[in-house]
């Protein structure tokens, strides 16, 4: 940099100011290096926007210095602006920490860890889509589980939540069409990538192509979600899976079993289903959930397998199934032989610990190609 960034507390666009000074740069300049709009640079310059870790790295490229000095200024000007008692923000934090998993959504950055209670709270606000702090989080979408009728746990809501905020800001050309036609053809595409898990990358792109959003968001601990569809608008679905179980049945009943609530319009004009459970040794048994779950799963078990096929094929080997037959009776169906494995476990056919070697882990293929915030990965939301 041109100039020494000390440690006091002036507004940080005072210091953006005199860098675009130093180098004879309008503030257009400044925003084609940024890769930002005019309007952001104007904005920061008058300090009605605050410096990001995005904008840091931003301004530390464009003025040759490091983030951690932009950061520093913004947080030094932050708390000058800020001189509460101990006993008040400590007050402020205790309802924050109530309303949502705060450390957990630290930890995904989520939120920017900050000792400035404004700037968290301003933080907290956006990510929630609220106005104020005096009353309980309540998503406009107002999903509910499909394992029962109770309300979200904090941490299932900021899940949610996050999923939500990454599929506004997905952008895709084309709008949703119910018609039969266009599932028909949408499903003989999807049919054609059960056989091999490497074909699972091309699913994002498929469902885009067909005005689905796909986004894959890593659960938070304890949440035991799995997946949900919501809905935008009436022509934009999208479908999030948090591949809390990194296997093949897993992966495509999930799925199917979203996009039979796209199919079917669940959740248009009425809550949407977030669905927990799903797969494995605690799944709730299908006949024991509401309509829509019902249909949802007979749907997802009959797009992937034939169930009628699947019925005969296990009632004919009786208790004698073996690996193999499950895998010549996958071939002849034309699925992976981890999916026949998986619905033959959940029906109780075999033992849970039959086939693991057919249940082969996914989730790095498919995190490749969709938009994927988890395990490392952070999405950055474009700010404007």
């Amino acid at each position: 940099m041109t100039t020494n960034i000390v440690p006091e507390p002036f507004p940080p666009g005072e210091f953006i100011q005199a860098e675009l000074e130093a180098r004879d740069w309008k503030q257009v300049d400044l925003a084609e290096i940024m890769g930002v709009s005019n309007k952001v640079v104007s904005q920061l310059v008058q300090n009605k926007i605050r410096v990001t870790t995005k904008r840091a790295q931003q301004l530390a490229t464009a003025f040759n210095s490091k983030p951690e000095e932009w950061l520093k200024i913004q947080m030094l000007y932050d708390l000058a602006k800020s001189k509460l008692p101990p006993d008040e923000r400590s007050k402020r934090k205790s309802r924050l920490w109530q309303l949502a998993p705060i450390t957990q959504m630290i930890k995904r950055g989520w939120l920017v860890e900050t000792e400035n209670i404004d700037f968290l709270e301003g933080q907290f606000k956006q990510f929630y889509k609220k106005n104020d702090l005096t009353s309980d989080i309540k998503l406009d979408f107002a999903p509910r589980k499909s394992t029962d009728d109770t309300g979200l746990t904090k941490e299932q809501q900021a899940w949610f939540q996050r999923a939500l905020n990454l599929a506004e800001a997905m952008q895709i050309k084309t709008a949703y069409s119910p018609s039969k036609s266009s599932w028909s053809n949408f499903y003989k595409e999807i049919a054609k990538l059960f056989t091999e898990p490497e074909e699972i990358r091309h699913i994002p792109k498929v469902l885009m192509k067909y005005g689905i959003r796909l986004i894959i968001v890593e659960h938070l601990p304890s949440s035991k979600i799995d997946g949900i569809c919501f809905w935008l608008n009436r022509k934009s679905p999208a479908i999030a899976l948090s591949l809390r179980y990194n296997r093949i049945d897993w992966f495509w009943f999930t799925l199917c079993h979203e996009l039979a609530h796209v199919h079917y319009g669940d959740g248009i004009d009425s809550k949407v289903s977030l669905d927990v459970e799903l797969v494995g040794s605690g799944a709730q048994p299908t006949k024991d959930k509401g309509k829509e779950e019902r249909r949802a799963d007979e749907f997802a078990a009959n797009f992937l397998v034939n169930q009628d096929l699947l019925k005969n094929f296990y009632t004919r080997k009786a208790r004698t199934i073996s690996n193999a037959d499950i895998a010549n009776f996958a071939d002849r169906v034309g699925v992976h032989p981890g999916i026949i494995a998986g619905q033959l476990q959940h029906k109780g056919k075999i033992a849970y610990s039959q086939g693991r070697n057919m249940l082969v882990q996914v989730r790095n293929i498919i995190i490749e190609t969709a938009l994927t915030d988890g395990w490392g990965q952070v999405v950055t939301i474009q700010e404007e």
